[in-house]
């Protein structure tokens, strides 16, 4: 029979709400508290866990994403790079057939500064048109990137071919003195260096090439 008195319970060591404890005498009151204490611990454990897992796959989540925009921008960089290729490349296509306009440039040029003994005034509506033209032919390379080379600047072995040199007086050395064919640019690349005649000493003088910037 019941006596109502509560008793005491003996926790075994076989039981599971006895895991941290120990073997000792619990009143049925302090068994849902220890075993919530252990439930508390169980879960602060398992948070702590997890947290560690969040945090790696936090990092790990970081490091592709700074890998992914690496390699995103080496791909804008190919692109910008092909890109600019084929800039490139379309700009100077005509590079041979300009560099042949030029000698034909030169041939009206030679003729409209041609003397011959014929009057003037016969000539006059000939020579007229062939400066026209030039100034048409002119105006249609520039259009297309085609500039004179400047001579009033000093020598520039980048720009010039020294076709001869000079001793002029009171004109100081690699100073262009004359122009025997006029240089263009195309673009920024230089289509055929000017032929000049440079102020200075023999010795001094740059050498000329025959095939300057004849095109491959």
């Amino acid at each position: 029979m019941n006596s109502g008195k509560k008793g005491k319970h003996k926790i075994s060591d076989h039981d599971p709400t006895s895991q941290g404890f120990d073997n000792a005498d619990v009143s049925g009151d302090e068994i849902p508290s220890a075993m919530d204490r252990a439930m508390g611990i169980g879960n602060k454990a398992l948070k702590n866990v997890l947290k560690k897992k969040v945090g790696e796959m936090e990092m790990k989540n970081s490091e592709l994403a700074t890998e992914l925009a690496k390699e995103r921008a080496k791909v804008q960089n190919i692109r910008r790079r092909a890109d600019e290729d084929k800039s490139e490349a379309l700009r100077y296509a005509n590079y041979d057939m300009a560099f042949d306009l030029l000698n034909v440039l030169d041939c009206f040029e030679m003729g409209a500064q041609c003397d011959v003994d014929v009057s003037p005034d016969i000539l006059k509506p000939y020579i007229q048109g062939v400066e026209y033209t030039i100034q048409e032919m002119t105006s249609v390379l520039a259009k297309y990137g085609i500039t004179e080379i400047p001579t009033g600047i000093p020598f520039d072995p980048e720009l010039h071919t020294a076709f001869e040199c000079v001793e002029a007086e009171g004109i100081s050395r690699g100073t262009i003195v004359d122009v025997k064919r006029k240089g263009y640019m195309l673009h920024e690349r230089v289509l055929r260096n000017a032929l000049v005649t440079v102020a200075g000493s023999i010795d001094e003088c740059p050498t000329c090439s025959d095939d300057e910037n004849e095109p491959a």
